[in-house]
């Protein structure tokens, strides 16, 4: 995939375009990372107003209502 992605920056930027991936997003999609959202909830009173599930389905359909998807 690395391999892929330099070809693909290196291709895009030749021919003047934003790369839709690069070397550097690989690693965010390769890491499993997990939020705690304590800390926010106590000292600024906040909490999400869409479940998890709600918020990534109405991701989900943003992005395939642009044909990005």
């Amino acid at each position: 995939m690395k391999l892929a992605a330099a070809l693909i920056e290196d291709l895009c930027r030749l021919a003047g375009r934003t790369p839709p991936l690069h070397r550097r997003s690989l690693d965010f999609y390769r890491t499993d990372v997990v939020y705690d959202l304590t800390k926010a909830e106590r000292l600024l009173h906040w909490s999400p107003q869409v479940d998890l599930d709600t918020g990534l389905r109405r991701t989900l359909d943003w992005y395939r209502e642009r044909h990005l998807l």
